[in-house]
């Protein structure tokens, strides 16, 4: 095969659109003081699909995600969900408008049970009780992991099991796109492989449009349709995942 080429971060940045169907994430600049993480950073989701987020430690990765999602008050750009800005938006409205998140470390409190956590959620999501109710339901009935441990406290779940709470709390107020920050961190290989598995049928099924930022390359490349690699804060490639999953490129690219 043919290696792929390396493309400028100017053709990796994907055209705007007012699809329903799509989020549009351009970061003109990104920042924590006066430290500049992200410049030109810019990558789009459609429903159905993954994206894979791919770069080396510091590349600037989860920075992306925080501030896509709000979480970081230095930055310049657009956030475009179903061709609505959401630029000066704060975490809470960019939930409401469907988008959700996942850190790395989980984002559960330990002596909150499963349960606890569910109705926790519901507060800053858009849904009435009733179809509170019936989503978490709908969770359950995808993660029956969860149902058996509904009144466990969550210090008490494992690795996996907390990575799951995690991501079914950040469903129940069906968001037409995700986040997920490192999803198999401090998971064994057999979980890392089920958590892709289920991260793939997720989109498909919910037609959801996901961003999964992963160290774990070659599993995570079984889950995602195409690829952006961030290289020191920019965007410097965007592949289709079948281009990378037999050849050497990806690895050349970091």
């Amino acid at each position: 095969m043919k290696p792929a080429r390396v493309t400028e971060a100017s053709e990796a940045v994907p055209e705007f659109s007012a699809d329903p169907a799509s989020c549009v994430i351009r970061i003109e600049r990104s920042a924590y003081g006066r430290r500049v993480v992200l410049e030109d950073v810019a990558l789009s989701l459609h429903a159905g699909n993954v994206v894979g987020l791919f770069g080396h430690n510091g590349a600037g990765k989860t920075t992306l995600v925080r501030t896509a999602f709000g979480l970081v008050r230095t930055w310049t750009g657009e956030v475009v969900v179903g061709g609505k800005k959401l630029s000066a938006a704060g975490p809470l409205d960019r939930l409401r408008a469907g988008l959700a998140y996942v850190p790395q470390d989980h984002g559960v409190f330990p002596d909150l049970s499963v349960a606890e956590h569910f109705d926790l959620s519901r507060a800053g999501g858009r849904l009435g009780r009733r179809e509170h109710q019936d989503s978490a339901a709908e969770i359950l009935d995808l993660l029956p992991a969860l149902k058996d441990k509904w009144h466990q406290r969550a210090g008490e779940l494992s690795g996996g099991q907390r990575q799951l709470l995690s991501i079914g709390r950040s469903l129940l107020p069906r968001p037409r796109f995700m986040f997920l920050d490192e999803p198999s961190l401090g998971l064994a290989p057999n979980l890392v492989e089920d958590i892709m598995e289920f991260i793939r049928n997720l989109a498909v099924t919910r037609g959801m449009g996901v961003l999964l930022v992963e160290q774990n390359v070659h599993q995570a490349l079984r889950a995602v349709d195409e690829v952006y690699v961030l290289r020191s804060g920019r965007t410097v490639a965007r592949h289709a995942a079948a281009d990378l999953a037999d050849s050497d490129t990806l690895w050349e690219l970091f």
